[in-house]
């Protein structure tokens, strides 16, 4: 307390602004990181994190997946006692705990004579964006996928190429092996993206290989090392994996999604309202004009520069204490706006490029600006949106474009003040719109006890009374954990995961796309005779998604009023369509039905009768044979 009161004497007046500015944004950073961890009990989208909560939980259940991701984080999830609420806080500290280093590390190397606790309070705000990646498109999805290990992949290989400016042979090493890392993680989470960073990276280093031959030639050996290792582990050769993976590619090539390498380099266009472009326009020339203010050599203009932070600051810690949890729609690509920063830098830069300074690299600012389209790349998805999930690359961007002019404290504090309201802002927009759910997080006040771990999710009414009913349903019917199930819904794969079932064929069996009804026939030949025999249906009526029960013939199985019973018939919770309604206002409700098989033996024979007489026009079986 002593060192911070000597230190507000013998600083000048705006000092102290500039750094109770950086102190503000920081106390709302770590008020918001509280937040969004407070939250991880609220809210489930019973689709998307349904798939991955099916993934993360039993990854060897799925031979033919192009994403591993189910594997990296499977560990994570068992040393958290299989805690979903548990599992999304670590995705959240590391994405953010990543993003803080990668900022630490930037500004260190752009603010050389700065004190060392201005660079933690400072990158603790600049890693705000990281929180991004708990959405989808703008949507909260909080959960890990493969989206977040492929970001946080991508934090690490970042953080090398960061490390690769220094001399220091040590840091030399770190490099090598933080871009290998990163790259292995990459590879596991969506190999589009991996394929387009290793180009990058080699692009990236190629001008100088004399002297980063070894990063190059280290991080390529280092990310190798593990695909092996990685290979050896999951199916005990590399033979094998390959099959594995060329199976994932038939089934992801099969379903016709949009997804994967069909759209690797695409640049997607989309239409915006006109007041979105003049709010972009206005906030872009608003920041540059901030650059120019900030570093003006009149007091007066700089005090109230400074005063002018701070209030905007203040606005915001109000509105956090009292968040609008009334949203009626989001704002579509509401994410984008932070890219203001970034292009009012650019310009910043190109006026001012005669002041450059030459600790950084134009490569490397130019490696932080695609990155996000390198994450976003494969996706079927609109890029814009996916690549906002990134967005910390961009943020971090323009700070090393104000740092080749000349990255003052004021800068600094303006580009802070700008990037913590802004994600703030937008990380309320996307609470207050979780992923096909109902009710803003806010407004979810039902209760469901997870029967694995017995904590208590505070979900919408609609998805709380689906799930309690599917409990008491199975506490009438006797269903044993880890009973196989096939979810003919197309669009419940999180009804599997509370039932505690044996998911087989797919973690989601998806419907609704061209290719879904062979694709769910042909992924269930990666499961025994005895569990397709075995496995309860949960079936749909009527439902847009819904996957025909006739995929069971091609397993030899006839299902019918004299092969299953009906157990039970209950009503879905509201969910979305996906006939392109407003994802805040799903109503549809469709009716659902558990089956059970009458004859579970017999049908074991006749699946494998089946399997043994059409051996030939089984796919997967015949040329992926494990």
């Amino acid at each position: 307390m002593k060192s911070i009161l000597s230190a507000i004497k013998q600083n000048s007046a705006l000092e102290n602004l500039n750094v109770t500015s950086l102190w503000l944004a920081f106390v709302l950073t770590i008020c918001m990181l509280i937040k969004v961890l407070s939250l991880a009990n609220v809210g489930i989208d019973l689709t998307d994190e349904g798939y991955y909560f099916n993934w993360i939980s039993n990854p060897w259940l799925y031979q033919y997946y192009v994403s591993q991701f189910g594997y990296i984080y499977h560990p994570i999830y068992k040393a958290l006692g299989d805690s979903i609420v548990h599992l999304r806080q670590a995705n959240m500290i590391i994405s953010f705990g990543l993003s803080w280093l990668l900022s630490y590390f930037v500004l260190q190397q752009t603010l050389e004579n700065t004190s060392k606790k201005i660079l933690i309070i400072a990158s603790t705000s600049l890693a705000l964006p990281a929180l991004y990646i708990l959405m989808i498109t703008g949507y909260w999805v909080p959960s890990p996928s493969y989206n977040s290990l492929n970001f946080q992949g991508c934090l690490l290989a970042a953080i090398g190429f960061v490390f690769a400016l220094k001399p220091s042979s040590k840091f030399q090493i770190f490099s090598m092996l933080l871009i290998g890392i990163g790259g292995w993680l990459v590879f596991m989470a969506k190999p589009s993206t991996a394929f387009l960073l290793f180009v990058a990276t080699v692009i990236y280093f190629l001008p100088s290989i004399k002297k980063n031959w070894l990063i190059l030639l280290g991080a390529g050996f280092t990310a190798l090392a593990l695909l092996v290792a990685t290979a050896f582990f999951i199916d005990g050769s590399i033979l094998q994996f390959i099959k594995r993976y060329q199976g994932g590619l038939i089934l992801m090539s099969n379903m016709a999604s949009g997804h994967g390498l069909n759209s690797l380099i695409k640049l997607d266009l989309f239409s915006l309202s006109i007041l979105f472009k003049l709010k972009f326009l206005l906030l872009t020339v608003l920041i540059y004009f901030g650059f120019n203010v900030a570093n003006s050599n009149k007091l007066a203009i700089k005090v109230a520069v400074s005063l002018i932070l701070l209030l905007i600051l203040f606005y915001v810690f109000f509105d956090f204490i009292n968040p609008n949890n009334q949203a009626e729609s989001i704002k579509k690509y509401h994410t984008l706006m932070i890219t203001t920063l970034t292009f009012a830098s650019i310009i910043y830069f190109a006026i001012n490029k005669g002041l450059a300074n030459q600790l950084i690299t134009n490569k490397l600012i130019l490696l932080f600006l695609v990155l996000p389209y390198l994450f976003a790349a494969g996706t079927g998805n609109n890029y814009w949106q996916t690549a906002a999930g990134a967005s910390v690359f961009w943020v971090l961007a323009a700070v090393l474009l104000l740092a080749k002019v000349k990255l003052t404290l004021p800068l600094l504090n303006l580009t802070v003040c700008f990037v913590t309201s802004m994600c703030i802002h937008n990380l309320f927009d996307s609470i207050n719109a979780p992923y096909r759910q109902k009710d803003p997080l806010f407004n979810q006040t039902a209760t469901y006890v997870d029967t694995r771990t017995q904590q208590i999710l505070v979900l919408s009414d609609d998805t709380a009374k689906y799930l309690n009913t599917l409990k008491k349903i199975l506490l009438d019917t006797r269903f044993k954990p880890q009973t196989p199930v096939i979810d003919l819904t197309g669009h419940h794969p999180g009804a599997l995961y509370f039932m505690q079932a044996k998911a087989i064929g797919q973690a989601w069996t998806i419907g609704g796309y061209p290719g879904s009804l062979p694709l769910a026939a042909m992924a269930l030949n990666q499961a025994s005779c005895e569990d397709v025999a075995n496995a309860w249906l949960l079936a749909e009526k009527d439902g847009r998604r819904q996957i025909s029960h006739t995929i069971l013939e091609k397993h030899g199985i006839r299902a019918d009023k004299s092969t299953y019973t009906k157990l039970a018939k209950f009503n879905s919770q509201s969910v979305d369509d996906f006939g392109g309604k407003n994802l805040l206002h799903p109503d549809a409700i469709y009716e659902h039905v558990l089956l059970k098989p009458v004859d579970a033996k017999n049908q074991t024979k006749a699946c494998l009768a089946y399997r043994k007489t059409h051996q030939d026009s089984i796919l997967l079986a015949s040329t992926l044979h494990h």
